[in-house]
């Protein structure tokens, strides 16, 4: 699990969907903006009952991406607010295959 000053609050959620650029992965659609009051990068997930009907599997994948992605946080940039949304797969994907999506996004989106 990410440490409290690196995982987003909901009341940014809005403020990313507003106004934040989006890079799209296998199991993972990733919003990122710039934060406005010069906090450490911040980011959070959202796993929706669309994609799970139970709240065991939108959680496991929730606390997934937040272990995969504490192995990255140290060398993401500043400034940073990002939102991964879960995407419906049909399958469950294993914490290698989430790892690998959220290694890809930060990538992708020049985070890293």
């Amino acid at each position: 699990m990410l440490k409290a000053e690196h995982r987003l609050k909901r009341k940014y959620f809005k403020e990313i969907f507003d106004r934040g650029a989006t890079f799209r992965g296998r199991y993972f659609i990733l919003k990122v903006a710039k934060a406005e009051d010069g906090l450490p990068s911040r980011f959070g997930f959202s796993v929706s009952k669309k994609v799970y009907k139970s709240a065991v599997d939108r959680n496991r994948t929730r606390r997934q991406g937040y272990s995969a992605l504490k192995n990255h946080i140290d060398a993401v940039n500043g400034g940073i607010i990002g939102l991964f949304s879960m995407i419906r797969t049909g399958k469950r994907p294993k914490f290698a295959e989430i790892s690998q999506d959220i290694e890809a996004l930060l990538r992708q989106s020049r985070l890293i």
